[in-house]
């Protein structure tokens, strides 16, 4: 089965897939990445803001082992020269991230697993992933996230049975 969301007024968007009878789905939350443009106050750069990108954060269970899993995956704008822009979308998806698992605080357990992936359209030295490495260090050994991964969108935990990619 599959969650799936597509990008406003375009053809592809962000999916994740996972294995019926292997998973049982508890919830999603869809992030539009154009939200960002409400908290930027100059008109100029808000349009800079309005890409068209969106995440996806799902919350599933394992069947056999009751482990619980909230996956993300998200795709950042892919110009180089709007790294603010990028560098924003990583930060809002994983303030989104923060709030559903505090929402969902008595639906998770401590043992939960928290995956982040995407199409970071980013490098190893690049701002956007400087956010989410640092996001991983500050969760580990947390209780609600205990187990944090990073994945590129071409890589995917098959211990879990989760396939997370991008649509196109």
């Amino acid at each position: 089965d599959s969650v799936y969301l597509q990008r406003p007024q375009r053809e592809d968007g962000c999916l994740i897939a996972y294995k019926k009878p292997k998973f049982e789905f508890i919830n999603k939350e869809d992030v539009f990445l154009d939200d960002l443009a409400e908290f930027v106050t100059s008109v100029h750069l808000r349009e800079s803001f309005l890409k068209q990108n969106v995440a996806l954060i799902v919350h599933l269970r394992n069947l056999a082992s009751n482990q619980e899993v909230i996956v993300s995956t998200i795709h950042v704008y892919w110009n180089p020269m709007k790294p603010e822009v990028k560098s924003a979308q990583c930060k809002y998806l994983l303030e989104r991230m923060e709030q559903f698992v505090a929402f969902k605080r008595r639906d998770v357990s401590r043992r939960t697993a928290v995956i982040v992936t995407g199409d970071f359209n980013a490098l190893p030295y690049s701002d956007p992933y400087a956010i989410i490495s640092k996001y991983r260090r500050r969760y580990l050994g947390n209780e609600v996230a205990q187990g944090i991964a990073l994945a590129d969108k071409d890589q995917y935990n098959k211990k879990l049975g989760l396939h997370v990619t991008e649509m196109t």
